[in-house]
């Protein structure tokens, strides 16, 4: 029986093979986004895999409660909770901390190396599935030691034997001995690193050389994190009362954070870090499950959209096979029998489909590769075995899928109606679903071109409006730890250069800095964004000065005593007016700093940020970029010679870090704008498949019109009255279509736009461009096929009748 109904299945395929063809390409388009989804999961769900014991191994993280009643989690929690370790209970088995601040530099011979390292315990290779190459890890106990990865042991010694040599930790001319080296990760990970060294050798270091660390401060949240196992009996909910009934006690009597009113702890497994929800101070690259979600939500959409194409193709061709139907029924063929081969059917286009889509996907495949947030998520595209398995069983799904609905309804199919038909039945002539299924479509379609159209102008307008944006011939220097004056004045003495001036972090940018101020002694503190600035940067970057003065050279600076501050921090502490705020004081920890110049508000954030209150700043010894204003002309090219070449004078050892403001600000959007990106093609692929099953729709209604389109000319009837009367449906259509996008679009976009401070306003124009691309793309699929009709001879047409 089965081989019958494929039998038959194939050869309806190659008798309709330019519905056929059009079902595939379009089924296969949308498929091939679904698989793509699914390699995205597939690649996020490999992440920590290889840790013994996965099901008991966990994260505890943080969630600060604040005194607005908002929650903001933390991937990491206080240092001080390794020490309940020997305190702990009989649920965990085992406890391993990590501290993430053992980083900078490794040197050697005078060579200098980046990398990233944790500070943890011998445990770690228990817990973990990290494996040493050579090397003991029970030696990880031992002050000033460092096991290295083997791409950063490769880089340092080549195929020297590391083990006993010496490195010098350039951030706090600190020597470490080399204990081991691991073996290449057998998997991926959210933990990044290339170094571990050991507990003692932080707790050592602790109070000396500045550095920041505190073992005992429990207000640090941001210093590491806490790996637990728990026992296989125990449960999660049990370890986490035991772990917020220790921060009741901790945090009863010490005093706060000023935006805090409390903290707790919540257990996370390792196997839902990554995918996993959005945490502040994560490490690793995962993809978060959002994005995932979001990606999940766009393939359904498009492969709906796929099978509402089957759907209609499927019951236009229904309309031919109505007495193959009936001569089935007559013959003794049960509903059963006609619903399974129409799903058939449908499961036979389906794989065909897949195999389309796994070619579509190959090619799109170097296209994603060149995506920022590709790079970002440490996402990679491999195909297994495995994977093309669940490839062939999503076939078998969405072939069930399109083909339940055409079979519901053509096995419905009376045989006597069937047998007396002349080629049609009321149930298929009239058949309002595939109006719904055709508008619904243009709907979706609609929506997304006019989605991504205000995307866009979101995008671009976040850009034009953005602290640095217009600074094309301005270039940020890193000074990477080298003193401002000294290299102010090496720079000073080009000719290329126009004014110089620095900064502590990148105004525009994500990063930022805040301090707690109070206006008076006792008061409650406040927290505000802040920035050093030096005394040419107000100038430079055209801020307006609306009262005051601004800073003056003065190098020797020890002390602070004044600031700058915005109109948003004058309205936030109630100082009245721009001239009667000047000289008033206030408090930064214990400092008393008077107001010295107020500047009129401007964006210092991205765009998703409301305008702040702001200080700014004047110590030369928290300035960490020159900002190098070329003259107008010089190119891209002489400023990266220019730069290149005089910061090797300086500083030999390392090579310079600079950018152009107006580049680091579209960085600063580029994942934005990738998902714009990535929507559009989500976009296009839909437009694709409507007007793919749309052209079929036509095609076939064409087809089913060859004699009145005859007799029409026979009378008369010219091209522009039939382009009319075969057209005006679909016409409808579209505007039903929009007047149901538009409102909905609306909402969306609003909805969406929200999470925007500084943003576009409503306007025809996000309708328009969406509107023209798909009414053009609706006239040249519908008209090709009408005119095309009406150059047939008509007398062809009737004698075929």
């Amino acid at each position: 029986m089965l081989r019958n109904y494929i039998i038959v299945a194939i050869r309806d395929l190659w008798k309709s093979k330019y519905f056929s063809l059009l079902n595939i390409l379009g089924l296969g388009i949308s498929i091939s986004v679904c698989l793509l989804v699914m390699m995205l999961i597939n690649d996020s769900k490999n992440f920590d895999r290889f840790h013994p014991d996965t099901d008991q191994l966990f994260r505890v993280i943080t969630k600060a409660v604040r005194k607005n009643g908002g929650l903001e989690p933390y991937a990491t929690s206080p240092y001080p909770l390794s020490q309940l370790e020997s305190k702990q209970s009989t649920l965990v088995k085992q406890w391993v901390p990590l501290i993430n601040r053992f980083n900078g530099e490794l040197v050697i011979n005078d060579a200098r190396f980046n990398f990233r390292g944790l500070a943890t315990k011998p445990g770690f290779f228990e817990m973990f599935g990290f494996s040493l190459e050579a090397g003991k890890a029970s030696d990880l106990n031992q002050s000033n030691v460092i096991i290295l990865s083997k791409e950063l042991t490769f880089k340092l010694f080549q195929d020297k034997n590391p083990i006993g040599q010496l490195i010098k930790w350039q951030d706090h001319d600190f020597p470490l001995q080399v204990i081991g080296v691991m073996k290449p990760f057998p998997g991926k990970t959210h933990l990044q690193f290339d170094a571990l060294t050991s507990i003692q050798t932080i707790e050592d270091l602790t109070g000396k050389a500045a550095f920041g660390f505190n073992g005992n401060n429990w207000l640090d949240y941001y210093a590491g994190y806490h790996f637990i196992k728990l026992n296989k009996t125990s449960d999660k909910t049990s370890v986490e009362a035991e772990l917020n009934s220790i921060s009741k006690e901790r945090y009863k009597s010490l005093d706060l954070e000023t935006r805090d009113a409390g903290y707790q702890f919540e257990l996370q497994s390792i196997k839902s870090i990554t995918p996993g929800i959005l945490l502040s101070n994560s490490m690793g690259k995962g993809l978060p499950s959002v994005l995932l979600i979001f990606l999940s939500v766009l393939g359904l959409i498009i492969i709906s959209s796929a099978a509402f194409n089957h759907t209609n193709m499927s019951l236009a061709k229904a309309v031919g096979r109505v007495k193959e139907i009936g001569i089935r029924k007559v013959a003794g063929a049960e509903r059963k029998h006609i619903f399974s081969q129409f799903i058939i059917e449908a499961i036979i286009i389906s794989i065909l489909s897949t195999v389309v889509g796994i070619v579509f996907l190959k090619l799109a495949i170097p296209f994603f590769n060149r995506l920022q947030f590709m790079q970002l998520f440490d996402i990679s595209f491999k195909f297994s075995t495995s994977l093309l398995v669940w490839y062939f069983l999503f076939a078998l799904v969405v072939g069930v899928f399109i083909g339940l609905v055409p079979s519901l309804i053509v096995s419905s199919i009376q045989a006597l109606k069937a047998m007396q038909s002349k080629g049609n039945i009321g149930l298929l002539k009239k058949f309002s679903l595939r109006k719904g299924i055709i508008i619904t479509q243009l709907s979706m379609t609609l929506l997304f071109f006019f989605i991504i159209t205000t995307g866009f102008k979101q995008v671009n307008y976040s850009l034009q409006n953005s602290f640095g944006a217009d600074k094309d011939y301005v270039v940020n220097l890193n000074l990477q730890g080298k003193d401002y004056s000294k290299v102010k004045t090496e720079f000073g003495k080009l000719k290329q250069i126009k004014s110089i001036s620095g900064a502590s972090i990148l105004m525009g940018s994500y990063q930022d800095n805040s301090v707690d101020i109070k206006l008076e002694p006792g008061a409650e503190q406040t927290t505000v964004r802040d920035y050093f600035i030096d005394e040419n940067f107000i100038k430079d970057f055209e801020l307006n000065l609306i009262a005051g003065r601004a800073f003056e050279q003065d190098y020797a600076l020890k002390n602070e005593r004044t600031v700058i501050v915005n109109e948003n921090f004058l309205n936030r502490f109630k100082l009245g007016k721009p001239s009667e705020a000047i000289g008033k004081p206030f408090y930064i920890d214990t400092q008393l700093i008077s107001i010295q110049g107020v500047v009129r508000d401007f964006r210092f954030k991205p765009s998703e940020y409301a305008i702040e209150p702001l200080l700014l700043r004047y110590n030369p010894a928290q300035l960490n970029l020159l900002h190098l204003q070329m003259h107008r002309g010089t190119s891209p090219e002489e400023a990266a010679t220019i730069v290149k070449s005089l910061w090797k004078t300086i500083d030999p050892y390392h090579p310079a870090q600079w950018s152009f403001y107006s580049e680091d600000i579209k960085r600063t959007y580029s994942d934005m704008k990738d998902i714009v990106w990535v929507v559009s093609v989500f976009a296009l692929l839909a437009a694709i498949i409507c007007l793919m099953g749309l052209l079929g729709i036509v095609a076939y209604t064409i087809s089913t019109k060859r004699k009145e389109i005859a007799i029409r000319k026979v009378i008369g009837a010219e091209l522009k009255s039939l382009s009319w009367i075969l057209s005006k449906s679909y016409v409808s259509w579209l505007v039903i279509a929009v007047l149901i996008s538009i409102p909905l679009a609306t909402l969306i976009n609003n909805l969406w736009l929200q999470q925007f401070s500084l943003r576009v306003s409503w306007s025809l124009m996000w309708f328009i461009p969406g509107l023209l691309i798909l009414s053009i793309s609706l006239i040249l699929t519908v008209g090709i096929q009408i005119v095309n009709a009406s150059q047939h001879n008509p007398l062809q047409a009737l004698r075929n009748e």
